[in-house]
C-alpha cells in the first residue's frame, strides 16, 4: 500500500462520521418524536456504543489491507463470499437509490414543485454526478470528507445557536426497541468498515478513529432531538440548507459506491478500474427512477423499503455470525475446525431464510424478521459448536482410556 494512501485516525473519523448526515438527524428527530426526548437521547447513547463494540471486533478480525467481502471469505468460504458479495451490491445500491429519495425530498422541501419530471432529473442529476466524482478513488472521498464534515458540524451548531426550539423531558427511560433502530441504522456500515480501515495507518488510528467516528455520529443525532428536524428550515438561511443537503447527500453517496465497490474487486478482480464507481452510481441512479415512477404511477411506496428491510436482516445475520466465528476462534484453540466455514455459511443461511420466511408475514416496518434471523443463526451456530465440541471431548477421552 502507498504511504499516501494510508489514512489518519482524522481521515478515518471524518470518513465514516459524514456518512451520517442528514438521514442522522432525522433518525433523531424521528425517535423523540415515537418515544420522548430522554429516551431518545439514551437509545442514541446506547445504540451508538454497542455499534462501536460490533466496529472495534470487525476491524480486529479482518487481515489488514482486505475489504469487507474478503474478510467474509476468511471465515465463511469462498462460495459464500459471491452470494455475500450479491446482497453487498444490492444493499448499498439500495441505500443509494434511498439517499437520492431523501435528498429530493429535501430540495423539494425549499423549492416545492409539482412536476414530478423535474424531481427525477433533478435525482438522476445528484446520482450521476456523484458517481463521476467517485472516480478520484479514496483520496478524494478522504478529502472531501475532511472538508465537508466540519462544514455541515458548523451548519448544525449555528442552526442550535439561532433555533428556539425547547424540549419537554418526561422522566428518564430506555427503549430496546429504538436501541435496536439506531443499530441498525448504522449496522450495514459496520460489518463493511474493513473496507476503509485497510487504509489505516496503524491500529491505534483505526481504534481512535472508530471512536470519534462514534461521537461524531452521536453529534449528528441528537442534533435532531435539540434542533428539532423542522427548525433546520425555518430558522435558517434556504440556500444554506439546501447547501447542507448537497454535502450530505454526495459524501454518504460517494461512501455507498466505495462500500458497493469491493464486489466489484472480488467478482472482477481482473478487471479493477475506477468505472466500477460510475457503475455502481449509474446503477442506484436508474434504480431511483424505476422507483420513483413504480411509485408514482403504481403507488407501491413500499417495494424499496421492503427490499432495504430483507437485504438488513441478511447483513445484521452476517455479522454476528462474523463476531461469533471471530470470537470463537480465538476461545477454541485445542483442536482443527476443517469444517469451520461450512458451519458458519450454513447457520447465515439458515438466518438469512428465517428472516425471508418472516418478512412475507410481518408488518413492513417491523423488525420481527430481523430479530428472528439473527436469532435462527445464533442458536444453530451455539447448537453445532456444542455438538462439535462434545464429539470432539469424546473421542479424546476414548483414545486416552484405551492408552
Amino acid at each position: 500500500m502507498k504511504k499516501e494512501d494510508q489514512l489518519s485516525f482524522w481521515q478515518l473519523a471524518c470518513i465514516n462520521g459524514s456518512y451520517v448526515g442528514l438521514p442522522g438527524i432525522f433518525l433523531g428527530g424521528v425517535l423523540s418524536q415515537d418515544v420522548g426526548p430522554l429516551a431518545a437521547i439514551t437509545s442514541i447513547i446506547i445504540g451508538n456504543f454497542l455499534l462501536w463494540i460490533i466496529g472495534l471486533g470487525i476491524i480486529s478480525m479482518a487481515y489488514r489491507g482486505q475489504h469487507a467481502i474478503e474478510n467474509i471469505k476468511n471465515y465463511l468460504g469462498k462460495s459464500t463470499s459471491y452470494f455475500a458479495a450479491l446482497i453487498w451490491v444490492l444493499s448499498f445500491t439500495t441505500w443509494y437509490t434511498l439517499q437520492i429519495k431523501g435528498a429530493t425530498q429535501g430540495f423539494e422541501n425549499v423549492y416545492p414543485t409539482s412536476k414530478p419530471e423535474q424531481i427525477v432529473v433533478l435525482g438522476v442529476i445528484l446520482g450521476v454526478a456523484t458517481s463521476l466524482i467517485s472516480l478520484g478513488g479514496i483520496r478524494l472521498i478522504q478529502r472531501m470528507c475532511v472538508i465537508g464534515l466540519p462544514l455541515m458540524a458548523c451548519y448544525l451548531i449555528y442552526v442550535f445557536a439561532t433555533s428556539s426550539h425547547t424540549i419537554q423531558y418526561d422522566g428518564l427511560a430506555i427503549s430496546i426497541s429504538k436501541i435496536l433502530t439506531v443499530i441498525l441504522f448504522w449496522l450495514t456500515a459496520t460489518v463493511n468498515l474493513p473496507t476503509i480501515f485497510r487504509y489505516s495507518r496503524s491500529s491505534e488510528d483505526s481504534v481512535l478513529g472508530l471512536s470519534i467516528a462514534t461521537m461524531i455520529r452521536i453529534f449528528f443525532q441528537l442534533s435532531g432531538i435539540f434542533v428539532g428536524v423542522s427548525n433546520f428550515t425555518s430558522h435558517s438561511n434556504l440556500i444554506i440548507f439546501a447547501l447542507f443537503i448537497l454535502i450530505s447527500f454526495v459524501l454518504s453517496n460517494l461512501l455507498n459506491i466505495y462500500f458497493a465497490s469491493a464486489v466489484w474487486d472480488t467478482i472482477f478482480s481482473k478487471y479493477i478500474s475506477k468505472l466500477k464507481y460510475v457503475f455502481i452510481g449509474f446503477f442506484g441512479s436508474v434504480a431511483y427512477v424505476i422507483f420513483y415512477f413504480a411509485n408514482y404511477i403504481y403507488d407501491i411506496s413500499y417495494s424499496m423499503e421492503f427490499i432495504e428491510l430483507l437485504l438488513l436482516s441478511f447483513i445484521s445475520s452476517l455479522g454476528c455470525i462474523l463476531l461469533i466465528g471471530f470470537m470463537i476462534h480465538l476461545v477454541v484453540r485445542h483442536r482443527p475446525n476443517p469444517f469451520e466455514k461450512l458451519w458458519c455459511s450454513f447457520c447465515w443461511l439458515i438466518g438469512c431464510s428465517t428472516s425471508f420466511y418472516y418478512q412475507f408475514h410481518s408488518n413492513i416496518e417491523s423488525n420481527i424478521p430481523l430479530i428472528k434471523g439473527i436469532v435462527a443463526s445464533i442458536l444453530s451456530f451455539l447448537v453445532i459448536l456444542f455438538i462439535e465440541e462434545t464429539v470432539w471431548s469424546v473421542r479424546h477421552v476414548q483414545k486416552a482410556d484405551e492408552l
